[in-house]
């Protein structure tokens, strides 16, 4: 897939220090454009195009994402291919909070690093008490394909 691979037979890539601790609190939570320079340097590394439906958020969801796939899954963002996630906040900072894959069980706290991956794979956000701040942008694919 792409260079940095988070782990031998890993559907991730992992792009290490893509922010600095000041860069990622400068972040606010909600919608962020996909042209604000952070963001963009995030989406720079992703194989995926903007397609109109396109977007990145900040969020702070305390309970959590339970099991699901960023495309396909219920009829739910069918253009999206794929997806990145950027830990903003200190692991120390907040219990729980892990963001798991299901095949192969690997889990990660993945602050200033980007995880890409494609939208197809499942995964889930465990509940967690405390800040956990995360940047997640999810992508289409040039072409449609």
């Amino acid at each position: 897939m792409l260079g940095g691979a988070a782990d031998s037979g890993s559907p991730f890539a992992l792009v290490r220090n893509i922010f600095t601790a000041e860069e990622a609190d400068s972040l606010s939570l909600g919608l962020m454009p996909l042209d604000h320079p952070l963001i963009a340097r995030v989406v720079s590394c992703m194989p995926g195009g903007i397609v109109d439906q396109s977007y990145a958020r900040v969020e702070n969801k305390a309970d959590g994402h339970d099991w699901h796939y960023d495309t396909g899954d219920g009829d739910h963002m069918l253009w999206c291919r794929w997806s990145a996630s950027v830990l903003l906040s200190p692991p120390e900072d907040f219990d729980g909070g892990d963001f798991e894959i299901a095949e192969p069980r690997q889990s990660f706290k993945h602050y200033l690093d980007a995880l890409i991956f494609p939208s197809s794979v499942l995964h889930r956000v465990t509940p967690h008490t405390g800040i956990r701040r995360v940047l997640l942008i999810f992508l289409g694919a040039e072409n449609g394909i």
